[in-house]
């Protein structure tokens, strides 16, 4: 028996939108009277977006080509909430906001879908497409390049969300030339929007928005929002063109391309000194220190495994993951799998255990960028890889590496207008205080093989104590000192924590 976890595409009295979770394949041997789950070894073939959240450990959303819709996990992959949208079938780009609640944003090829936000951590999805459409400039109504005759239908990709302040947004497009769509806008486009989405204005001066290239990626200045790098590339269009970027907020588009090579496939800022950016390229990494003014080739080590004279397509880098907490560490996705670099660019050797990557390639490990992505902890590393066996129906695979229990974060919620501060390890979420049973419970999540280390400070007279803690309903021991309470556990994935007192 299966559930709803899937989008009806072709029903679309069916389709199911929001978070589901168990869903799947279900199985009885008793006539009925009992089920339970059995397609524990199905896998989403063929990944080809995924994105960690900015501020939370283990959180990542991602999901595959023409697939059945996104998935994310707060615990590094230890669990999947199936994420539902009809925009999720064609994603392009998925981004969090910096801010709390997190909003979600994804771009898509999916018709009228072409960039959704939600505002409900998943659990519905506002279209907002047509917001695009009404912010077209006047230079872009006048140059041809939009038929205001046909239906409103784009091709969206690159996307972003101003880390310092979350209503700033923006969205860049496809100069698609394929003729497989009916496209009222063509050339690529950048477009802003100063209120989350709810309107936007087009930001093209300075970029030629007339040329067949892909406004693949958008990277926004951690403390500046008008400093703004987008990065193009020939994904699903013709060629790139390189970096250009702003100071103005978009008002006007300059090239950044001394010494870079401009077929680039991705671009990341160095988030403690953000004048430092490295972009993938056909031609290996490049590095910039004066905010793009100029380049420097950083591919040393880059064609380790690579044996006889390199060709250009054994250079390509494809991608790029920084450590937000230490950005002298990278990761890159090359020719032959996935390689690291501990002292920012300037040596790289190949990571490649325990991935399904082998000796001598007739072809690259990866074809496209957001393969490769750094959790915000710093200690979960996740590789989508091509794979070649035999057996599998799936080409994309998806693989983590865990570098051990991250640094413990801090949470801040409000009970009743009292702060309840969490130094926590794991992935905290649905936090309730129940004053009657004197209770308090959140869920903590984390992958198996590290442990959630707690400490909580309570306002006085929340819970009586003394306390005491029950991880999935097991006692463990508790360290108190004054207001605050500690301990430890091992992560199973999804645990339910509950601190109450010993008095009710």
């Amino acid at each position: 028996m299966g559930t709803a976890s899937e989008l009806h595409l072709f029903h679309t009295e069916h389709e199911q939108e929001g978070l589901h979770r168990g869903e799947g394949i279900y199985k009885t041997v008793d006539g009925g009277l009992n089920w339970f789950l059995t397609d524990r070894d199905i896998e989403e073939s063929n990944l080809i977006v995924m994105t960690p959240h900015p501020r939370l450990p283990f959180e990542m959303w991602t999901a595959g080509s023409a697939g059945r819709g996104g998935f994310v996990t707060t615990s590094a992959g230890g669990s999947w909430l199936f994420s539902a949208s009809d925009a999720a079938h064609y994603p392009m780009v998925f981004a969090y906001s910096h801010s709390f609640p997190t909003i979600q944003y994804l771009t898509s090829l999916y018709p009228n879908s072409e960039f959704i936000r939600s505002d409900d951590g998943g659990e519905t999805w506002q279209k907002l497409g047509e917001r695009l459409r009404d912010g077209l400039s006047q230079q872009t109504r006048d140059s041809g390049l939009y038929n205001p005759n046909k239906a409103w239908r784009v091709h969206s990709h690159g996307l972003a969300v101003a880390p310092s302040d979350s209503n700033i947004v923006y969205v860049g497009t496809i100069s698609d030339l394929a003729g497989r769509e009916d496209y009222s806008l063509s050339g690529a486009h950048i477009f802003r929007s100063k209120d989350s989405g709810e309107t936007f204005t087009e930001v093209s001066d300075g970029f030629p928005t007339e040329t067949a290239t892909s406004i693949n990626s958008i990277v926004i200045h951690p403390t500046n929002p008008d400093i703004v790098y987008v990065m193009t590339s020939s994904f699903e269009s013709e060629k790139g063109i390189g970096v250009y970027k702003t100071v103005t907020g978009g008002n006007e588009w300059v090239s950044i391309n001394n010494g870079l090579d401009r077929e680039t496939n991705d671009l990341q800022l160095d988030p403690i000194n953000p004048e430092i950016l490295y972009a993938a390229t056909a031609n290996g990494v490049y590095k910039t220190t004066n905010g793009g003014n100029s380049w420097e080739s950083k591919s040393d080590g880059l064609l380790e495994g690579v044996t006889g004279f390199p060709e250009r397509r054994q250079r390509e880098v494809y991608d790029l993951a920084i450590d937000p907490l230490n950005p002298l560490i990278l990761y890159a996705a090359g020719y032959m799998g996935v390689y690291k670099s501990k002292n920012g660019g300037d040596s790289w050797y190949l990571v490649n255990r325990d991935l399904p990557i082998y000796g001598s390639r007739a072809e690259s490990a990866f074809d496209h960028d957001r393969v490769l992505e750094i959790d915000a902890s710093g200690k979960i590393i996740y590789a989508v890889v091509g794979t070649r066996e035999q057996d599998r129906l799936d080409t994309m695979v998806l693989y983590r590496a865990i570098l051990g229990t991250p640094e413990p974060f801090l949470y801040k919620f409000m009970i009743d207008g009292e702060p309840v501060n969490i130094h926590s390890t794991s992935h905290l979420s649905n936090l309730i205080v129940n004053k009657e049973t004197q209770e308090l419970a959140v869920t903590a999540s984390g992958p198996v093989g590290t442990t959630g280390n707690f400490l909580i400070t309570l306002p006085d007279g929340l819970l009586s104590g003394p306390l005491s803690a029950e991880v999935d309903g097991i006692s463990v021991s508790i360290d108190m000192d004054g207001q605050a309470t500690t301990f430890s556990f091992p992560h199973v994935g999804e645990d339910q924590i509950i601190i109450l007192s010993t008095n009710s």
